[in-house]
């Protein structure tokens, strides 16, 4: 028999893999072997964020979060909340949350995400602004901080933002699109040469139809 720390990242490692079966039935063993575990309902919550069931997720990371009233569950429990729709419930985990209290770039993003999702885009670029921080080499980040700076007003902000993107990630379609969208393009400052080469190598359709919107 296992114990618990080989369940939970036999969990882990599945997750990674996008094995979801296989991360669903570590931590179902280790409960029934070791009864309520905190961790073990966590990585249960983000299973059953990716497979989309969030009513689920959201009941198994309260579990969780009542065993161990950690941050980052509540981070997730955020990102549920603002799926749902539901602001009242997603403004009072983040409260839970607070930017000082997570520790990993992803949960950061998330929370930003999340705020980002309900409207809060002030709030969100907070929490863009750490996961920054903690990880100045993920296009992602700066992409989904853009946006949000976009949102809130800060043209300029988001604008540097996307650039960023696109340096990490030249074929960052989403974040070529956005920057074109922003405006301030006249015949002098443009990005047609960039986007045509770009579009011309690409075989990506989702790609090329961004790359098409853009010119």
């Amino acid at each position: 028999m296992q114990n618990k720390q080989q369940f939970i990242q036999q969990a882990l490692s599945a997750i990674n893999q996008r094995d979801y079966v296989a991360a669903h039935s570590a931590c179902v063993t280790l409960i029934k072997h070791y009864g309520d575990d905190a961790e073990a309902y966590f990585l249960l919550g983000i299973v059953h964020i990716e497979i989309l069931q969030i009513q689920k997720a959201v009941r198994l990371l309260n579990k969780s979060a009542e065993l161990t009233p950690d941050p980052q569950t509540y981070a997730y429990l955020t990102k549920c909340y603002a799926l749902l729709g539901n602001m009242p419930a997603a403004v009072d985990a983040v409260s839970r949350c607070p930017v000082s209290s997570l520790d990993k770039p992803l949960a950061l993003d998330t929370v930003g995400v999340s705020l980002s999702r309900v409207g809060l885009h002030e709030e969100a670029l907070k929490y863009f602004k750490a996961a920054l921080a903690k990880a100045p080499d993920n296009a992602s980040f700066h992409y989904n901080f853009a946006v949000s700076a976009k949102f809130a007003g800060l043209f300029d902000t988001a604008r540097q933002a996307f650039e960023q993107a696109i340096e990490l990630k030249p074929d960052y379609y989403q974040a070529h699109y956005a920057l074109s969208d922003l405006g301030g393009i006249s015949d002098t400052n443009n990005h047609i040469e960039r986007l045509s080469v770009l579009h011309a190598k690409t075989t990506d359709i989702d790609g090329k139809l961004h790359l098409s919107h853009a010119l």
